[in-house]
């Protein structure tokens, strides 16, 4: 986890989904903790995930010093 304005993360997948991570940290500028849905492409490579307000303005409402955890989703295959 990053100590600066951001967080940042090397990921790779089996398949190239589409999929949301989510950010548990504590609250920006409240002593509560926060969650942050953030979409992203995973591909079959590594690749360089850096998450900031700049490019994501919900990182805004979290403090990423006080990260605690990332989650991946991946919406369900309906089709089998």
């Amino acid at each position: 986890m990053s100590k600066y304005k951001g967080v940042s993360f090397h990921v790779k997948g089996l398949f190239e989904l589409s999929c949301t991570v989510t950010i548990h940290a504590n609250a920006a500028h409240a002593n509560r903790r926060a969650i942050v849905p953030i979409p992203i492409q995973v591909t079959r490579e590594w690749q360089k995930i850096v998450l900031t307000p700049a490019t994501h303005p919900h990182m805004d409402t979290i403090d990423p010093r006080r990260t605690y955890g990332l989650s991946f989703d991946v919406p369900a295959d309906e089709s089998s």
